[in-house]
């Protein structure tokens, strides 16, 4: 509230001279015209001017700039007792003159009563905003020696004992300390182990209306109980085997044909090569097969596939053993491998006219039979 107070006052006082200063500045000139131009009259006309001047810049600064020079309290009071200096030069020199005016016209009479007034007033208010400003910042000098440099609008002239700004981020007095260092010993700090709450190591947490069953190993005679405070054993990994490599069929059959044999020389060149097939699993129900319309009346009997896969074989390694063409017993060895068993019973073919398929053989020559068994003949 004082600080309100403070910068209402402020205001006031620059309103005041400028408003006393444009007067005098007005009446001197009017003064100047009917007189026959007096030296006073030219001083007070700029006395008045200038303190316009100066006023109204004072003003355009600080509404523009934050916290400017213009606003510290060593520079308010130098300009301020400057133009009272001046203002009551000014008034003195017109008070000598005033008896003289008086004597030659009314009218420069009248002018210079209403000057003197206006000139006298804007130095008491001068004098009294000096002394004003200065008392106090005197006062506060012995416990703030730069007080001088506070702003006018933020200092507090209230409390004469405490020199203080209104605005907290401001410098303010030398602090004293609070103790001396022999006052207090700080103590050494003393390692602890830490250790963990209670409700955190038996129930983990949780409240006493649930129970946990802790995990127990299994009792073995001169085993050691596990506890929960002990290390975890490392866990052992299982080696990974490594998959063994896939051997080709033909590949197979160069092993199988590299590898030594117990067998003599003689038997070995009837022996064939031959590859294992992949066994079939059986079907769980008989497969019904339905006969070809036309059968032929006589069997041929075909070269297996083993005999063409043999004869492959025998060509890729000639360089190795000579291959013999096989024998009567092989080929009969190969046809009845070869040989699929029926897996149900025979139906009757469309040919026979629903008869059972049954094969003839050529009717006899019974020509020379009778001639035979004549007793004439």
């Amino acid at each position: 509230m004082r600080v309100q107070l403070w910068k209402l006052i402020r205001i006031c006082f620059f309103a005041w001279q400028v408003i006393a200063n444009a007067i005098i500045c007005s009446v001197g000139v009017w003064q100047l015209s009917t007189t026959s131009g007096l030296a006073i009259d030219k001083y007070l006309i700029f006395l008045g001017a200038f303190s316009l001047v100066f006023v109204f810049g004072i003003i355009f600064i600080e509404l523009l700039v934050d916290n400017p020079i213009t606003s510290r309290l060593w520079f308010e009071l130098l300009w301020v007792g400057i133009f009272s200096v001046m203002q009551l030069a000014g008034a003195v020199a017109l008070c000598v003159k005033h008896e003289s005016l008086c004597k030659v016209d009314a009218l420069a009479c009248q002018s210079s009563q209403v000057l003197l007034a206006f000139i006298w007033i804007c130095f008491m208010t001068l004098a009294s905003y000096t002394i004003l400003l200065a008392f106090p910042a005197y006062r506060c000098q012995a416990s703030d020696s730069r007080v001088w440099n506070h702003p006018v609008n933020r200092f507090r002239w209230s409390n004469q004992r405490k020199c203080r700004l209104h605005s907290p981020s401001s410098p303010t007095a030398q602090a004293k300390p609070r103790f001396n260092q022999d006052d207090f010993v700080v103590a050494a700090p003393v390692a602890r182990r830490a250790q963990n709450p209670l409700s955190y190591t038996h129930r983990f947490g949780l409240g006493s209306d649930y129970e946990i069953e802790h995990y127990r190993p299994p009792s073995h005679h001169g085993a050691k109980q596990v506890s929960l405070n002990d290390p975890p054993l490392p866990t052992q990994t299982a080696p990974i085997a490594q998959p063994a490599p896939i051997q080709t069929p033909h590949a197979l059959d160069m092993t199988s044909n590299a590898g030594p044999s117990l067998h003599p020389e003689r038997m070995k060149a009837a022996f064939l090569p031959s590859r294992r097939e992949p066994v079939q699993p059986q079907p769980l129900r008989p497969i019904r097969r339905e006969p070809s319309p036309k059968q032929p009346d006589t069997m041929h009997v075909s070269a297996p596939p083993e005999q063409k896969q043999a004869g492959h074989v025998a060509s890729d390694h000639r360089g190795f053993e000579d291959v013999q063409k096989p024998t009567e017993l092989d080929l009969r060895r190969a046809s009845a491998s070869s040989r699929v068993k029926p897996s149900g019973p025979r139906r009757q073919s469309a040919s026979s006219g629903g008869g059972p398929t049954s094969f003839r053989p050529p009717p006899l020559k019974l020509e020379h039979i009778s001639s035979y068994g004549d007793p004439h003949g």
